[in-house]
């Protein structure tokens, strides 16, 4: 979790709202939210993409202006999103390891 805490730039806020295409803005930060408090494991990979989208959706949409703080923002989210993604994935190995030992332990 202090990788995920690391990942995020100090300054943003990721719920505050900007003008202009607010709509946009803000579903972003909301997926993206959700995405990394999720704790429910079947949902979390669907957050996950969920959200990669919508990040992605709004970075097209500002790529004429990239030195936008929004911008750097998503670059964040994104980075943060994949941390996310592979801590579940070692927690999802790691579960199944100990699945696998248990039911080879139980066999014998």
């Amino acid at each position: 979790m202090d990788q995920l805490r690391n990942a995020l730039p100090r300054g943003i806020s990721f719920s505050k709202t900007l003008p202009g295409s607010v709509s946009l803005a803000s579903k972003w930060r909301q997926l993206y939210e959700c995405a990394i408090l999720e704790l429910d494991p079947s949902k979390l990979l669907g957050r996950i993409t969920e959200a990669r989208h919508a990040i992605l959706d709004r970075a097209e949409e500002i790529l004429t202006r990239p030195s936008c703080d929004e911008h750097h923002a998503l670059i964040a989210a994104l980075r943060t999103l994949r941390l996310r993604e592979k801590e579940f994935a070692q927690t999802a190995s790691g579960n199944a390891r100990k699945g696998n030992t248990s039911e080879t332990s139980g066999m014998r």
